[in-house]
């Protein structure tokens, strides 16, 4: 049985393919299937911005808004934090899988933040822990499959 929410406003048309969005203030920061990010109004999702990311084949898998950057976790592996007033990228970092031989990129697939620190979950089964100014702190390499998806809570990463 389907009831109605009368207190929620379904968007359900957008102005591009959607892969993944985010809730940044009183925007909406939306991943498009096309590899750029557009920025809309919260209230009546027009456009504010477009990003044109320029980097051929990377895909936007989530957002974390953390103060006053916007972290990204993209499908080539990278790791973009963009300036929220700005929009200019102020730092990137790999999430890597490092072998003897080679050095490949995995999916960056989930970003949580507790306290001081950042996190990253991948397709490389790792969750990294970073600063906020794009450090890498430490990887955990615990897991057997892929991390996608994680929720933090003070001290506690589930």
């Amino acid at each position: 049985m389907s009831q109605a929410i009368s207190d929620v406003r379904l968007i359900d048309t957008f102005p591009c393919d959607v892969r993944t969005l985010g809730a940044v203030g009183d925007e909406v920061w939306v991943a498009q299937k096309s590899g750029g990010i557009s920025i809309h109004d919260a209230k009546t999702f027009d456009m504010k911005h477009q990003i044109h990311a320029g980097y051929v084949g990377t895909f936007v898998n989530c957002f974390l808004p953390v103060g006053e950057k916007i972290w990204t976790g993209c499908q080539d592996g990278s790791i973009r934090s963009y300036n929220k007033f700005s929009r200019q990228v102020s730092f990137q970092v790999l999430h890597t899988v490092k072998s003897t031989s080679t050095l490949s990129t995995s999916a960056v697939n989930c970003l949580a933040s507790s306290g001081t620190r950042i996190f990253s979950g991948g397709d490389d089964a790792r969750i990294c822990a970073w600063s906020h100014a794009g450090e890498l702190l430490v990887a955990l390499e615990q897991h057997q499959a892929a991390v996608t998806c994680f929720a933090s809570h003070g001290s506690l990463l589930y």
